[in-house]
């Protein structure tokens, strides 16, 4: 899990990849932050309650901006505000003419067959509006007046598309990184067989120098109170001749017939250790 998000972290600061959106609702919640300084304390209108409603309800109210759901089953707009957050909430389609005149944003992504929103329900504002159709057919009749600008599906399919041309392309350089990161994972699993076939060396050298060590001072080869000292000198020179074969070991782990060397040490290991029990 640490390398897969090592890998994804590279990916998202060495790319853009993830800069451009690719879907409707993103892609007009982005176009909708362009147009403003900054959209947060702005008041939003959502009209519908499918997927690209309750997307651009997370992105709007993310972004620090009210937002009012409203579609013609309020239990289904109010699960969409009960999952977004105090920023959201949910008004009756009746008021409808009454939001769409009050608010900054409109997004509409209904499954109406004619217009919900027609010219004569817009009203003259003071304040710059932008509404973004997201539907087919139209939600939204077309309108000159002054100071409203309607966003259509077929200008955001656009951006979609070169946005999806643009991340086909950063995908190139991803892939890259993401080949990198496979190798150097697969060489941390080749590392992770190596150390327990060390500490398992390491700890057979350690249990010899204790037995050896009990068996002299059994014998009577040195006297007892030496006996710490002698296990001491037989783990260090056990040490001293280890280091080289681990050291070796470890370099081995980027051959390609590393897997034959690790079996083969273990054989040797297990061998071993059969001939001291017998």
């Amino acid at each position: 899990m640490h390398s897969a998000f090592k890998c994804a972290a590279e990916v998202r600061n060495s790319s853009s990849i993830s800069s451009k959106p690719v879907s409707i609702a993103s892609v007009a919640v982005n176009k909708a932050k362009a147009q403003f300084p900054s959209i947060e304390g702005k008041k939003a209108l959502i009209i519908g309650a499918g997927e690209m409603s309750r997307l651009c309800a997370q992105h709007l109210s993310t972004a620090g901006c009210h937002c009012v759901i409203m579609n013609r089953t309020r239990q289904k707009a109010q699960l969409i505000a009960d999952e977004c957050g105090t920023l959201v909430c949910v008004d009756d389609y009746s008021a409808l003419k009454e939001q769409i005149n009050e608010c900054d944003l409109v997004f509409t992504a209904t499954g109406a067959p004619h217009a919900i929103i027609t010219d004569s329900m817009i009203e003259s504002t003071s304040f710059e509006r932008h509404w973004f159709d997201m539907a087919i057919p139209r939600d939204i009749d077309d309108s000159s007046m002054s100071g409203l600008t309607i966003h259509r599906i077929d200008d955001l399919k656009n951006i979609v598309n070169e946005n999806m041309a643009l991340r086909e392309d950063e995908a190139k350089l991803c892939y890259s990184i993401v080949g990198k990161h496979t190798i150097e994972f697969f060489e941390l699993l080749q590392t992770l067989s190596i150390e327990p076939l060390i500490k398992d060396i390491y700890e057979r050298a350690n249990s010899c120098a204790k037995n050896e060590t009990q068996r002299v001072v059994s014998k009577g080869y040195i006297p007892k109170e030496y006996a710490t000292q002698m296990q001491k000198m037989n783990e260090q020179v056990l040490k001293r001749f280890l280091h080289d074969v681990t050291k070796r070991i470890r370099l081995a782990s980027s051959d390609n017939d590393f897997d034959t060397i690790i079996e083969s040490m273990k054989y040797l290991c297990e061998n071993n250790n059969t001939k001291e029990e017998k």
